[in-house]
């Protein structure tokens, strides 16, 4: 894959972990203030769990693009993108 392609891909990646730990921060907050005034959490937490989830996809996506790309710059240029004629 283009490196570039890469780097922008991690970047979105990226954005998407920093919007899901925001996500789960404030679920948090809100189950907290639910059971603060006694209501039922059950789906708030439901709900938490799935944006763990997710987030654990995010964080996994994340590593594996930033990997790939450390991988690509350990290899030497293709000899064909840097030929001279």
């Amino acid at each position: 894959m283009d490196r570039t392609i890469l780097i922008n891909r991690l970047y979105q990646a990226e954005r998407h972990v920093a919007s899901g730990d925001r996500h789960i921060e404030r679920q948090r907050e809100l189950i907290f203030k639910l059971k603060q005034d006694g209501h039922d959490t059950t789906q708030a937490r439901a709900l938490l769990t799935l944006f763990e989830e997710l987030q654990a996809l995010h964080l996994n996506e994340r590593d594996r693009l930033a990997a790939q790309l450390d991988g690509q710059a350990m290899r030497p240029p293709s000899s064909s993108l840097y030929a001279t004629e």
